[in-house]
């Protein structure tokens, strides 16, 4: 015997969201998360350009001086850091079970943090626009708009 109701088509989960009460057609079964609406996917194209924008972040991240945050990166001592070392970045890839994390997130040698979400369609996860509005991330959504996040945090401490 069913005790869940796998998914909710997006009316059911609106007619829950505006009313509180189970729609009809789920037969009084809750979904396994009530709270996740339906998400619109992007499509490939779109899903190419994002990777493609992330790449040339992290490349433009290596060419100043950053590192990729690795076990051995990170447990380097700093007269092992290459001269001009500006901190270490990191990026989730496919995570599973994501514990809601942004693109990419860089950190100084002072121990602060840019979260940085990339996007190229106003296409947003869940929490995602969230965590941006709240001001925890910034978004970027050109290369360009990335390389200004990167200098005002730098240079201005800014974020």
């Amino acid at each position: 015997m069913r005790t869940k109701q796998e998914t909710w088509t997006a009316e059911q989960y609106d007619h829950w969201a505006k009313t509180g009460e189970f729609p009809e057609d789920s037969n009084g079964i809750p979904p396994c998360d009530a709270f996740s609406p339906s998400i619109q996917k992007p499509n490939k194209a779109d899903l190419k350009a994002e990777k493609e924008l992330q790449a040339l972040c992290e490349n433009y991240l290596v060419q100043n001086n950053y590192l990729r945050l690795t076990a051995d990166n990170a447990t380097a001592v700093r007269s092992d850091m290459p001269l001009g070392f500006k901190g270490w970045f990191g990026h989730m890839h496919k995570p599973k079970q994501n514990p809601l994390m942004p693109d990419l997130f860089i950190f100084d040698m002072n121990g602060r943090c840019l979260n940085v979400e990339l996007k190229v369609v106003n296409i947003w996860q869940p929490g995602q626009k969230e965590m941006v509005e709240m001001g925890f991330w910034q978004v970027a959504w050109s290369f360009q708009q990335f390389e200004e996040l990167l200098h005002d945090w730098e240079i201005h401490q800014e974020y």
